[in-house]
């Protein structure tokens, strides 16, 4: 039965033309996750710092282990502590550490991602 699991993106190992995709990331509890897309799985191409909703069943690899192999996949906007790793990775954002990303959630909590998406510095 397939799963649907949120992960933010911190590794693209292989992006082809066709569109699928290969990468990886943690998901909210901090698993690290690896994915396997087809090439009609996913709208785009994820890139580094984003969260994706991806919906697959884990399989195991001889090679890379347990791998989730996508069915579908969307971009969501990061949710809760997710926001953190986002501000931190995302080229966007770039100059934002840590420290700096969890003191903004820590002062807007949830209402962060409504703050940025107006664009109020």
């Amino acid at each position: 039965m397939p799963e649907t699991v949120s992960i933010t993106v911190s590794t693209l190992t292989h992006l082809a033309e066709n569109g699928s995709a290969i990468f990886s990331g943690h998901c909210a509890e901090g698993t690290r996750i690896r994915v396997v897309a087809g090439p009609r799985c996913l709208p785009r191409q994820p890139a580094i710092g984003e969260v994706w909703e991806i919906t697959g069943n884990f399989r195991e690899h001889p090679r890379y282990g347990c791998q989730l192999y996508a069915k579908r996949g969307s971009y969501s906007m990061p949710k809760g502590r997710l926001i953190v790793s986002y501000l931190v990775s995302h080229p966007d954002f770039a100059g934002i550490g840590e420290n700096k990303a969890k003191a903004l959630y820590d002062t807007f909590g949830d209402g962060l991602v409504a703050i940025l998406d107006a664009g109020d510095v």
